[in-house]
Parts: C-alpha cells; structure tokens; sequence
C-alpha cells in the first residue's frame, strides 16, 4: 500500500509542477521541489536518480528555494 501511495504522491507532485507553468519563479519552483523530494524518497530506483538529477541541477530553483533548502 505505501509504493501505492508514493506513486500517487509523485504523480500529484507532477501534476503540480505542469499546472504552475505559468505561475511565479517563486511558485514554480516550490512545486519542482515538492516533486524532487517525492522522487527522492520513492522506492522505485529511477525514480530516487531522477530526484537527485533534478536536486542536482541548481537551475531549477531560484534564490528563494536554495535559502529554503539551506534552512532545513
């Protein structure tokens, strides 16, 4: 039941990350680490890579995300 809802959870998270497309930097990148820390903490190994992959590319977030990552 618990990969069930992780899939369910990451394709939320994706959902969310399409529909904020034309929303704020600030919005849009809220929503892409919402999405990388669900892929991070999936059980599914591709999706664990894909999360860090986008963690790793520093150009998805702006200042705002980095300060709220360094807060954590």
């Amino acid at each position: 039941m618990w990969y069930k809802d992780s899939v369910c959870f990451c394709m939320n998270c994706e959902k969310e990350v399409t529909e904020a497309a034309n929303d704020s930097d600030e919005a849009k990148s809220e929503s892409i680490m919402r999405l990388s820390w669900a892929l991070v903490h999936s059980r599914q190994p591709e999706d664990v890579q894909r999360g860090i992959a986008m963690l790793e590319d520093i150009s998805y977030f702006t200042p705002f995300t980095v300060k709220w990552l360094v807060e954590m």
